[in-house]
């Protein structure tokens, strides 16, 4: 069991990346009017405002009573995709207050975040590739932690990760994926470590998101209709 604080500071907050079991929401509202603590089920496209106005929580939103405190007890517990928790002052929306509540989540997941995280793309923008970090021993101690890929190629098509932008490195990991479908690949907290050496055993530590017609990168398609998001600290 994890336990995530949130002060007046904190009118939205990043939680979690993948699975999370939410047991209980526990604090105190010392503001002069209610406020609702709202669950919302989304992958942010920004760190630093996961949230936009008029987004709708997962399932009805939390009273805080003004000058009161407040107790959720979830059993079993509430079993979310991912989270992102606001605090609106309106119900059945987002509607950013200016300054939040002090509360407590009571959490159990294997994808928490930590606040390092980085957002590389999104899924509106039709790229064929993503390069979340350059290659560079600078950057052994990176790790991918979600990618979110959406092929919208009108084939089949393969997303390569791969540590090196060119056509001549093998790809560590390959997914096939059909026409119209959305893959999501999680690597838990650790995250993922990108490395392969080359065949004078030089070390490759980049990160390459590529979508190919093969299941190799010489394949590498140029077309920029699909989506590739990628989640990395």
């Amino acid at each position: 069991m994890s336990l995530i604080a949130m002060t007046v500071s904190d009118i939205q907050k990043f939680i979690a990346f993948g699975d999370i079991e939410v047991s209980r929401i526990h604090g105190w509202n010392n503001q002069g009017s209610d406020l609702y603590i709202q669950l919302h089920q989304k992958i942010p496209d920004s760190i630093a405002t996961p949230l936009a106005a008029g987004n709708v929580p997962v399932f009805k939103s939390l009273l805080a009573q003004a000058n009161n405190g407040f107790v959720y007890s979830f059993n079993p517990p509430l079993c979310l995709n991912q989270l992102v928790v606001g605090i609106s002052t309106t119900e059945v929306n987002f509607t950013a207050a200016s300054n939040g509540v002090d509360m407590t989540l009571d959490v159990q997941s294997l994808f928490l975040t930590n606040g390092g995280e980085t957002i590389t793309g999104d899924l509106v923008t039709g790229v064929s590739g993503r390069n979340p970090w350059t290659d560079s021993v600078a950057n052994v101690a990176k790790r991918l932690l979600r990618v979110d890929y959406v092929n919208n190629d009108g084939a089949t098509r393969f997303l390569l990760l791969s540590t090196d932008a060119g056509t001549t490195n093998i790809p560590n990991y390959i997914y096939q994926v059909a026409n119209g479908a959305t893959l999501v690949v999680e690597n838990f907290t650790e995250g993922l470590q990108t490395f392969t050496q080359d065949g004078t055993f030089t070390p490759h530590y980049g990160c390459q998101l590529l979508q190919s017609t093969t299941s190799g990168v010489a394949g590498a398609t140029a077309t920029n209709a699909s989506f590739i998001k990628a989640l990395w600290r």
